[in-house]
């Protein structure tokens, strides 16, 4: 019949049709169940960067690093730590923006030298005990941070650290009990205000300091116990200080040390325990 015939002369071009339309439809129908499926997930372009951002890559689709992947946290535990350490030096790596370093992290260890942390860091936590007894010279700070904290006993008995802690613009520094006791640090010196500081109980009793230097502005409104006691420290000004409601120098704040000249605050009360 007509049919057959024209199946059988055009055969080959109704199958090809049918192979195109049939991909076609296929690729189509792909497409449209991916539509409805990232509709129905919640799932967008930008997300979908995020999630490969997130698998490790941290790069987008255009070659650009992700913000997620720059705000870089390092956590050095006692047993990673010396993954860090070459040449004796700890090294911290560029981009980091956040350091933790847990507690006994280095303690008791004689072959570290330094650490240096690079300008990207904004906060630092040095944990309990975390060089305690080791063998650190220098310990060199960024020049632009939020907040640094120096937990208990963190460089106590650090007889080598002779380097001076120098502090550039830092919003909040804390001195926890005997951070610094027993160690050879020779000087604390803040190039610009702090808007948070705090010298807790013993935290330089027994070092070396001698020098101490407290900018104009800084807030600060307590020196705790034994803070520098039998140290060599020899005057401290806290006259132009972030004027406090009340100052409080706490029991033997500079006991047995050789202070000769303390400038008083202009706090409105100021009180001298015992």
């Amino acid at each position: 019949s007509f049919m057959l015939l024209f199946i059988r002369d055009n055969g080959k071009r109704r199958l090809i049709m049918k192979n195109k339309i049939g991909k076609s439809l296929a690729t189509a129908g792909l497409l449209a169940l991916a539509a409805i499926g990232t509709q129905i997930l919640g799932i967008n372009t930008q997300t979908m960067n995020a999630m490969i951002n997130e698998d490790g890559s941290g790069q987008t689709p255009t070659g650009d690093s992700s913000q997620k992947s720059a705000e870089k946290m390092v956590v050095i535990k006692p047993d990673n730590a010396n993954d860090y350490i070459k040449n004796g030096e700890v090294q911290i790596a560029d981009g980091t923006t956040e350091v933790i370093v847990c507690v006994k992290a280095f303690q008791n260890n004689e072959s570290i030298k330094s650490i240096v942390f690079p300008d990207s860091v904004k906060k630092i936590t040095f944990s309990e005990r975390c060089f305690k007894n080791s063998g650190i010279e220098n310990l060199k700070l960024p020049p632009d941070m939020e907040k640094i904290t120096f937990r208990q006993e963190s460089f106590r008995y650090t007889e080598k650290l002779t380097s001076p802690l120098v502090f550039g613009d830092v919003a909040a520094v804390s001195f926890e009990e005997g951070a610094f006791a027993n160690s050879c640090v020779p000087s604390v010196n803040f190039t610009k205000s702090v808007d948070n500081l705090y010298f807790g109980e013993a935290s330089f009793c027994y070092s070396n300091i001698d020098s101490l230097n407290i900018p104009e502005g800084t807030k600060i409104d307590s020196v705790a116990t034994s803070a520098f006691s039998f140290t060599n420290l020899k005057k401290v000004d806290f006259s132009k200080i972030d004027t406090p409601e009340t100052f409080v120098f706490c029991q033997y704040a500079f006991a047995s040390s050789s202070i000769g000249e303390l400038k008083l605050p202009n706090a409105k009360n100021i009180r001298f325990e015992s």
